[in-house]
């Protein structure tokens, strides 16, 4: 069959971030594109996809292998169909067969919405919200439940213990609670979904145009954290130049995972100081503001600077910094 090469690039760039980089003795498939005649889909048992695209065959592919393919193809049209237990693919001068799985069976484990569940519409800034709140939740595997977003109602939140952030929908999310993990919020939140349904241990998000992402869902408990947002003290506007501030620093901050680099921030004599000190030197920036509150705490340079995209204003409490704007509600724990 023929296909559009620009449109099959498209499909497995969607499909591809819920590809496993390495597969589990005996689950080879979760390293696959799977071509189930009409979709294609991957699944590493955390998160699945599952995109709209009709083929003539059934089968999957080491997802390595054919985005390496597809990647570099000019635009216009390849031959792609399955013979003799490979997939295989012509575009151009370029020529290929690809090991193929051609049993069933071998991902009917995929994920799939039971016939009697009925998929019902998000609230608005559901994805929002979750886009939000994912940067407070904890990056620790031990830490369970506080490793997810949580999702009760008109709230969505997540905390690392240090941090809190609270999204208030305007309606309510459906169900009981749960706990979607951050790491495959990071994903979701990719996709324009609109309509959503649970299902066991799966929560799944479906699109205008069919496309469904599902994550597992985690179980445990997640505490009463209303308490927390609840701060007096002195109130400020944030600087507009604040988050110009962090890009500044944030250059010599030492990691390689974006989630583990650190900034320090003090609030003093009408100024609020960003730092950034590591193993190749040290670097900050000083905004001024018109209070006269006194601060410091910790935190990471990305982050930060993505609740400042929505936090208008700083309360300043004895133990608690709250940031706020809109439904959108951010608290750092203080340095005391």
């Amino acid at each position: 069959m023929k296909v559009k090469t620009e449109e099959l690039k498209n499909v497995l760039g969607k499909v591809r971030p819920s590809v496993a980089t390495a597969a589990p003795m005996g689950e080879a498939q979760v390293t696959h594109f799977i071509f189930t005649g009409e979709h294609v889909a991957a699944c590493d048992n955390r998160t699945f996809v599952r995109y709209p695209f009709e083929t003539d065959f059934t089968c999957s592919v080491d997802a390595r292998d054919m985005y390496a393919l597809c990647d570099g193809l000019s635009e216009g049209e390849a031959e792609i169909g399955l013979d003799n237990g490979q997939l295989r693919f012509a575009a151009g001068s370029l020529k290929a067969g690809l090991r193929a799985v051609t049993d069933n069976e071998s991902w009917e484990w995929l994920p799939t919405v039971g016939n009697d569940l009925k998929w019902k519409k998000l609230p608005k800034g559901f994805t929002d919200g979750l886009s939000l709140c994912s940067f407070a939740a904890s990056t620790n595997s031990a830490r369970g439940a506080y490793q997810c977003v949580h999702v009760l109602g008109k709230v969505v939140e997540a905390s690392d213990g240090l941090r809190i952030s609270r999204y208030a929908l305007k309606t309510a999310f459906g169900g009981d609670g749960v706990l979607l993990p951050a790491a495959g919020v990071s994903k979701l939140v990719a996709f324009p979904v609109e309509m959503a349904v649970l299902d066991g241990a799966w929560a799944h998000f479906r699109t205008e145009d069919g496309v469904v992402f599902g994550v597992r869902l985690m179980e445990g408990e997640f505490a009463d954290l209303g308490q927390f947002l609840e701060v007096e003290g002195g109130t400020i506007e944030v600087p507009k130049e604040l988050k110009a501030a962090i890009g500044k620093v944030s250059v010599l901050a030492d990691a390689v995972d974006i989630t583990e680099k650190q900034m320090s921030v003090s609030i003093a004599k009408g100024k609020i100081t960003c730092r950034v000190e590591g193993e190749r030197g040290w670097v900050e920036e000083t905004v001024k503001f018109g209070g006269k509150e006194n601060a410091e705490f910790v935190t990471n340079p990305a982050f930060f600077a993505r609740v400042l995209d929505e936090a208008t204003k700083l309360t300043i409490g004895e133990k608690v910094l709250l940031f706020e704007a809109g439904p959108f509600r951010h608290a750092i724990s203080r340095n005391i």
